[in-house]
Order: structure tokens, then C-alpha cells, then sequence
């Protein structure tokens, strides 16, 4: 026999389905202003390559890059990324060295 005691709580008020099915508390605008705040627009370099962020511990640092066909990569410094070698990764940004010299990838400005 069920009593009141087991009966599933209601969602509480505020809750919105996002885009994806996903439940998302957006009462305030959070969502939207975490958007804005994460989104930078900026041009594509002429060879389409595109610093997205770099992260891990100092004395490693991993980048995100993203590739003129949309495709994004983890690269770390003596790897490789589209025949060049990654000479560094730096808080700052990634130095990649190949046939032309040194290409800096840095990440755009937010404006």
C-alpha cells in the first residue's frame, strides 16, 4: 500500500528544457550570460588554424587547436600538427616550427 511518505517530489520551479532535452536552470539569464562570457568571435587565420584554449599543469601544458576542416586536436610540445613540430606550449601560446619558420598561435583577444 503507498502513502504520501514515497511519493516522488515535483521538479522544482525555474527548470527549462534546453536545446538538447536537458534540463537547465536559466530563471536568471546564467546560461546565456556564460555564453557570452565563453564566446569570442574571430577571424580564421589564412592556413584555418585556430588556437582554442591551453590547459594542464605548467611544467605540461596540452592545446586545442582547431584545423581548416573544423576538426579539433590535443597537441603538446614535441608533437606534430600538419608537418609542423610543436616547438612549445606556453600560457600564452603554441609555437609550431616547419618549413616557412615559426608560426605563433595565440589565442584570440576577447573584446
Amino acid at each position: 500500500m503507498l502513502t504520501d511518505k514515497i511519493r516522488p517530489r515535483l521538479r522544482p520551479e525555474g527548470l527549462v528544457k534546453d536545446k538538447a532535452g536537458d534540463t537547465a536552470e536559466d530563471a536568471d539569464g546564467q546560461n546565456a550570460k556564460a555564453e557570452a562570457i565563453a564566446t569570442v568571435e574571430a577571424p580564421l587565420a589564412l592556413d584555418g588554424l585556430m588556437l582554442l584554449g591551453i590547459f594542464g599543469k605548467e611544467e605540461a601544458l596540452n592545446a586545442l587547436v582547431r584545423l581548416p576542416g573544423g576538426r579539433v586536436e590535443e597537441i603538446t610540445a614535441g608533437g606534430e600538427l600538419q608537418g609542423r613540430r610543436v616547438a612549445a606550449v606556453t600560457a600564452e601560446e603554441v609555437i609550431l616550427q616547419g618549413p616557412g619558420g615559426l608560426r605563433r598561435l595565440s589565442m584570440p583577444d576577447a573584446a
